[in-house]
Order: structure tokens, then C-alpha cells, then sequence
């Protein structure tokens, strides 16, 4: 495919892109493989698998997964000169997906989302939702075909540090996209008290505070006029759904807490729900990932 990124080569060495070897990842494997390619970075591709100690060693799974996975994805690079190391381990699956990551320092992970384990379902299932819950670097959800670049990229934010970190690393990845963020206020005690006056107070507050975090990210960046925002009163996730469905952006961006906030704090299930909704790629970035990442390196 025709894509074209930026170019954070140093700051993503390595790639992990998670894969069952079915047909179901296919659209993860050629998103894993463009940006690998446009960063310079080393993709690792990783299966996870149920082993049985009773086979001899050349009847075992882990060899039989090892050498399809080596000629599926030979065959699918063709001539395209991409540097990239197979695994297969033994385990469940996002045990497997996070050792490794870990071992070889991976700064993204890539999974699909085109089968039984998403579509048609409320949830994403539990090896996403523990990917979201303990991964270690942020987890790019993949359900579109990688015909072109990230250049449109949507963020529902409650503007906190973990929206903030997630920001800063979609424009470390990204820096040719254009950002939008998405902010949704509710008017407290809706009902006993004048809507339309308290509608106008907390649309206020929230453009001042959409303002600052705009421009304490741009600060950070050194990077102007990449960053727009929209405040609408409304329920966070219709709003998503909503403005999703109508924009379709190329990336939507969650970052993700564990404490209470306006958007559900982004847990497990609220982040879950939110990545059902979008029809589009979602990359998710743990607040805990960036906590742990020295702070130059977020900005670069």
C-alpha cells in the first residue's frame, strides 16, 4: 500500500504485531508492516500456542507454528525489504503478547479486530481488554485496510495526564496528522436548574480548559495549528459514536487510566465500549506505559 508517515525511527526501534495466523489478521500484518517500513523499526511477529508435553519434539505445535508463520509471512513481504524476527511461544495469549513485547523492547503493539473476537459483539473481547489493562506500550486495534496514512486522527478527551500522554504520543507517531479532539460536558442537575444558564457556565469552563491543554501540548510539541477541538454537551459515548460515524476518521486515540473522570476515566470497559463503537483503527495508550517512558522521549 501507498503509505506514507512520519518518520520517529529512533523512537520505535521495534514492532510486535500479535497474530493467530488466520486470515483475521491480515489488515494488522499490512498496517504492522507500512509502518514498520516508513520508521526504520524491526517487526516482530508473535503466536501464541497451546503446547503438549507428551509430543516428541518434532510433532510439537510451537515448530509447526513457527514454520508456517516463517512462510506466511515470507510470502506476503514478497520483495519488500523488511527487517523482522518470528516468535511463538507458549501460553495464553496476552501473557505471550506482553512477555515479548517486554524482550524485545517493542514500542507498539498491533492487533487485528477483523473477526469473531470483535465484530458483532458489545465487548472486545479479553485478550484485547487485558492488552488495555496491562500492557506495558500502547496497543494499536486494527480493522481497516492500510490503503493510506493516518492523517485524520480523533481524540475523545477528559483532558487529563492520561489523555494528555496519549496525545503526545499519537503526534510523536504521527506528525503529519491533523488532530481533533472531542470533549463532552454534561450540565449538572439537568432539570432542577435553568439549562440554558448552566448549559452556557460549563460551556465555558470546558472551552478554557480545552484551550490550555491544547496549548500546554503544543507547548511540549514545539508544534502549532495541528491540534483542533469541539465541546458539545452530551453523552460521551453517543458523542463518540456520533461524531465517528459522520467524520470517519483514519485513527481514533484513547488514553487510558484507572481512576474516575468525566469519560469513565477510560477503564477497561468504558475504553472496551468506546473501540466497539469506532469503525475506524484505534490506537490505545496506557497512562501507566508513559509514566514509565523518560519524559524527552514523548515529545521528540
Amino acid at each position: 500500500p501507498d503509505v506514507v508517515t512520519g518518520n520517529p525511527a529512533t523512537m520505535v526501534p521495534a514492532i510486535l504485531l500479535a497474530t493467530d495466523l488466520s486470515s483475521r489478521c491480515d489488515r494488522a500484518f499490512e498496517r504492522a508492516c507500512v509502518l514498520a517500513a516508513a520508521w526504520g523499526a524491526t517487526l516482530h511477529v508473535v503466536t501464541a500456542v497451546e503446547g503438549d508435553v507428551r509430543q516428541p519434539s518434532w510433532r510439537s505445535t510451537s515448530n509447526r507454528a513457527l514454520d508456517r508463520m516463517r512462510a506466511d509471512v515470507a510470502e506476503a513481504l514478497g520483495v519488500r525489504p523488511l527487517s523482522w524476527e518470528p516468535a511463538v511461544a507458549v501460553g495464553p495469549v496476552h501473557e505471550v503478547v506482553i512477555d515479548t513485547a517486554a524482550r524485545v523492547a517493542a514500542e507498539l503493539i498491533v492487533i487485528g479486530a477483523a473477526g469473531n473476537e470483535l465484530l458483532g459483539r458489545h465487548r472486545p473481547g479479553r485478550t484485547v481488554e487485558t492488552l488495555i489493562r496491562e500492557s506495558p506500550v500502547p496497543v494499536l486495534v486494527v480493522r481497516r485496510r492500510a490503503i493510506r496514512e493516518y492523517r485524520r486522527i480523533f481524540l475523545p478527551t477528559d483532558y487529563s495526564q492520561a489523555a494528555e500522554f496519549a496525545l503526545l504520543r499519537a503526534i510523536a507517531l504521527f506528525p503529519h496528522a491533523q488532530f481533533t479532539l472531542l470533549h463532552g460536558y454534561r450540565v449538572p442537575f439537568a432539570g432542577f436548574l435553568s439549562d440554558v444558564a448552566h448549559r452556557g457556565e460549563m460551556e465555558e469552563l470546558a472551552l478554557r480548559q480545552q484551550a490550555e491543554f491544547i496549548a500546554r501540548v503544543e507547548a511540549k510539541t514545539g508544534r502549532s495549528g495541528r491540534v483542533l477541538g469541539f465541546v458539545e454537551c452530551g453523552e460521551p459515548g453517543r458523542l463518540v459514536a456520533d461524531y465517528v460515524g459522520e467524520t470517519a476518521p483514519d485513527l481514533m486515540v484513547l488514553g487510558a487510566h484507572d481512576h474516575a473522570g468525566i469519560w469513565g476515566a477510560l477503564s477497561v470497559d468504558v475504553a472496551g465500549r468506546l473501540l466497539m463503537m469506532a469503525g475506524c483503527d484505534v490506537l490505545v495508550v496506557p497512562e501507566a506505559s508513559e509514566l514509565r517512558r523518560p519524559t524527552a522521549a514523548m515529545t521528540r
